[in-house]
């Protein structure tokens, strides 16, 4: 029911196709979370920046507590960073992908776990996290940072997606204590969040 699974410290994944099939546009099965990554590691990399390594991270679905996710980090995994991935949509950027059964993601990134990035400040490094039926980003943990993001949007930060069900919440907070959304170290640290169903934060 995962994709990948990750166990161990300073692991990369770049330009993955994950959870959908090789057109980019269509769920590839029954796959219930993208990226798993539990226990006390450290220095993980999903995605870097460049336009070689985005990865394509949509249509997993499930119904419990810990499925439907694009990434999940859990425990203390500290240090990991997410940057520059396309997250709910398919690789066009603007249109979202159903799952197997016909439903969608339900969380693009959930994090419940301190001190990993979302993002980043140097062009290209931000994610897109739309098209996700209840969270582009969901944090239950402390002192992790959300640079550059596009969440709600298509991915070229302008224009709404072509998704007749929007994500519920651009990013939605459980616990977050120290945690920072955008900053004023560049513009590129500027989230763009705009489009989602009910709240953007």
């Amino acid at each position: 029911d995962r994709a990948i699974y990750i166990n161990g410290d300073n692991n990369q994944i770049l330009g993955c196709y994950i959870g959908v099939d090789i057109t980019g546009t269509t769920s590839g099965g029954y796959t219930q979370t993208g990226i798993y990554m539990t226990a006390n590691y450290f220095n993980n990399k999903i995605g870097d920046g460049t336009a070689a390594g985005v990865n394509l991270i949509s249509g997993n679905e499930g119904a419990g507590a810990t499925t439907g996710m694009g990434i999940y980090i859990t425990a203390s995994m500290q240090l990991t960073t997410i940057k520059g991935n396309i997250i709910g949509l398919q690789k066009n950027g603007i249109t979202n992908v159903a799952s197997a059964s016909g439903a969608f993601q339900r969380y693009g990134v959930y994090v419940s776990s301190g001190s990993n990035t979302i993002g980043g400040t140097v062009a290209g490094e931000g994610n897109v996290l739309s098209g996700n039926d209840v969270a582009g980003i969901l944090i239950d943990g402390s002192s992790n940072l959300v640079y550059g993001n596009r969440i709600g949007t298509a991915a070229d930060g302008l224009s709404l997606t072509s998704v007749a069900d929007k994500q519920d919440y651009g990013i939605q907070f459980l616990t977050g204590a120290g945690t920072t959304v955008g900053g004023d170290i560049t513009t590129n640290a500027r989230n763009i969040i705009s489009g989602n169903g009910l709240y953007g934060v």
